[in-house]
This record gives structure tokens, C-alpha cells and sequence, in this order.
């Protein structure tokens, strides 16, 4: 755990001290932080409330307090639409109070802040976190591979795949799960070939989205499968070249299906519709240099 500076409330012009008994408008954020404040009813209320209206009470002041979004009160209060903000610090967004004049109280709410994490990741960043759960999973998975069948439990997978796809998330969220849903259908592709390296990318992706109990529980609702998109985006991006050839590719074989009624259209058909595309395009650049020539 780390300590860090103590809460102050912040003044601005008009709330230096010695000035006649006035009302001002006292901004707060609308997001509880229990047990130093939070909104009950639209009340303001904690120990915040208490230590202001105490402070006001000294001074013969009256505060009106204005519960806001973080981001909005520090707008406001820089604009000059509140007379207090709390809570603040002379640390907080530096370079926004650049140039301003801001008067700041004594301490008033020293605390201290950390993250709980388990003794294995003690001392590592996020990213070699995800990193080590990412090669924790894709060995799980090798193993488990050795031990059943390839079909039933990739089958399995998919299925949960689908259905969780289907269900009420975050939109962000689906969109990354979705592209697992199309890395396992190139995984499954006859026509597409696949390197072993990139064939496991996507084997450790499913096998980690299968586990229930990773690094964010998916029984936990709204994020359950965040950390499941994720390691779904990371593949995703490492095999980008591969997905979009792939994409291009069904959507000629669609074409083609469709509009000239072929069964079976290979990866060599459309490798070599993509060589007269481009063997077109350079003839047609040609012409266009010799007419532009020409003139």
C-alpha cells in the first residue's frame, strides 16, 4: 500500500478567509466514497457534510451544496460556476489549475489507498499479470488437450461461445467476443490453413473464455467476461493479417455462392480473382499514363 497526500478542500477566489458572512456554493462529487461522503436521496451527507457545515457554522457562512460528476466539478469549478470544491489535492489535474489562482485548506481526511492482489503476481505490473494468466491458461489447455477428445470439447467451447455472445453485455465486450466467435470459425476452415503458432493463439483464447473461474470470475455480472474479451482482442490483434484475408475471403466466397451459384470455392479461386483484380488495376494505370501522356 502507498500513502498518499491528505484530502483538502479547495477555495477559490472568493473563499479566502476574512470576508463577510456570504452563501456559497460548495461543489462535491456525486459518486460515493463511504464513510467520508455519499448522496442518500439527493442528500449530501458523511463525514464531509459534517466537517463543512461545521466549518460554515464557525465562519457564520452557508454552504449550498453541488453534488456533480468528477470531471463536470472540476470544469465548473474552475469556470468559476462553484466557490469550494471537495474533495481536491495540489497534486490533482496539474496542468488544468496551470495559471489559476486556487487557495487550498489543511488537511483534512488523511487515507490510504492500495490493491489486493494474490502473493503470485506480488510486485508485477497489470500486463505481465494478463501475461501470466494468458500462458497459465494456454498450458491448461495443451494438457487438457492431451486428455480428451479434439471435436467434443472445442464443440463444447463453441457452443458457450455462441450463447454467451447472445447475452445482455457491454457493447465493447460482445464486439471483442465476437471476433473470437470468427477466429474459431478460420480455426475450423478447411480452406483457410493456419501456421501450429496461430492455430494455439486461438486454442489458448477459447480454452482461457472457458474457464469460469479466471482472472475475473464470469459469474460476476457486467464484467464477468471482460478479461475473456480482452484475451480475445490480444489474439485478435497478433493475428490481424490472417483475420482480415480471412473476411476478405468469405466475403468472395459468399459472392460467389450467391451470385454465380458455385458449391465449392476455394482459397486458390480467390487468390486468383485478387491476381486479375490487380493485374486490372495495372493495366487501367497504364492507360491512364499513356492517355495522360498523350495530351
Amino acid at each position: 500500500m502507498n500513502a498518499l497526500p491528505p484530502i483538502v478542500l479547495c477555495l477559490g477566489l472568493l473563499g479566502a478567509a476574512g470576508v463577510a458572512a456570504q452563501t456559497y456554493r460548495v461543489g462535491v462529487e456525486s459518486q460515493p466514497y463511504q464513510p467520508y461522503y455519499s448522496l442518500e436521496a439527493g442528500e449530501y451527507q458523511g463525514y464531509a457534510r459534517d466537517l463543512l457545515d461545521a466549518f460554515a457554522a464557525d465562519q457564520g457562512h452557508r454552504f449550498i451544496y453541488v453534488a456533480l460528476p468528477v470531471k463536470r466539478l472540476q470544469s465548473d469549478f474552475l469556470s468559476g460556476k462553484l466557490d469550494f470544491k471537495y474533495p481536491d489535492h495540489p497534486h490533482w489535474n496539474r496542468e488544468q489549475k496551470q495559471g489559476r489562482t486556487v487557495h487550498y485548506s489543511a488537511a483534512t481526511a488523511p487515507y490510504r489507498d492500495g490493491v489486493l492482489v494474490l502473493p503470485a503476481y506480488l510486485g508485477l505490473g497489470k500486463a505481465r499479470m494478463a501475461l501470466q494468466q494468458y500462458e497459465a491458461s494456454a498450458s491448461a489447455l495443451e494438457r487438457s488437450r492431451n486428455s480428451y477428445a479434439h471435436a467434443g470439447t472445442e464443440d463444447a467451447e463453441y457452443r458457450l461461445l455462441a450463447n454467451v455472445t447472445r447475452q445482455n453485455m457491454i457493447a465493447a465486450m460482445r464486439r471483442r467476443l465476437a471476433e473470437l466467435e470468427v477466429l474459431c470459425t478460420m480455426l475450423d476452415d478447411s480452406e483457410w490453413p493456419l501456421e501450429d503458432d496461430d492455430r494455439n493463439r486461438i486454442r489458448a483464447a477459447l480454452g482461457y473464455f472457458a474457464v469460469a473461474k479466471d482472472m475475473i470470475p464470469d459469474k460476476i455480472p457486467g464484467i464477468g467476461f471482460l478479461d475473456d474479451a480482452l484475451m480475445a482482442e490480444l489474439v485478435a490483434r497478433e493475428l490481424k493479417p490472417e483475420l482480415d484475408g480471412y473476411r476478405a475471403f468469405c466475403e468472395y466466397r459468399d459472392n460467389e455462392k450467391s451470385l454465380r451459384g458455385k458449391t465449392k470455392v476455394s482459397r486458390l479461386d480467390w487468390l486468383a480473382a485478387k491476381r486479375r483484380q490487380i493485374w486490372l488495376r495495372i493495366k487501367r494505370r497504364q492507360q491512364d499514363g499513356i492517355l495522360r501522356f498523350s495530351y
